[in-house]
């Protein structure tokens, strides 16, 4: 929590993007298949979709959408983030975010997307 301003490069539409290294899901779960039919224009051939929903069967979906081997889940535990205006979200906090693989154990890929999380000041553990 507290006051940053953050610039990013920001879009409405993933049509004529590149493909990106790792594209983070944050929808309501109801919203998840059509998030999923905008994201092939940002994949690449090593691009990981990591979704985070507080609804059941997101990752099921993404999977069928783009292939299991694509998507990983995370768990943000304690989040809560509300918005003050147009363009200004406020965060409240999040004490952890957790990052699995669909089938299997921890793996390097998820090892590096936890480090990016905690490059960027979050708690991130890949299980």
């Amino acid at each position: 929590s507290g006051e940053r301003t953050v610039r990013l490069a920001a879009a409405t539409s993933t049509e004529g993007q590149a493909p990106v290294d790792l594209v983070i899901l944050a929808t309501k779960a109801r919203d998840v298949a059509t998030a999923a039919r905008a994201i092939p224009p940002l994949l690449g051939p090593e691009t990981t979709v990591l979704t985070i929903q507080n609804g059941l069967g997101s990752s099921a979906v993404l999977a069928g959408a783009l292939g299991q081997d694509r998507v990983v889940a995370g768990i943000a535990g304690g989040f809560g983030a509300s918005l003050k205006g147009p363009g200004h979200a406020h965060h409240n906090g999040m004490e952890v975010v957790r990052i699995g693989e669909l089938d299997g154990p921890a793996t390097p890929r998820l090892a590096a997307i936890a480090a990016m999380w905690r490059g960027a000041g979050f708690r991130a553990e890949a299980c």
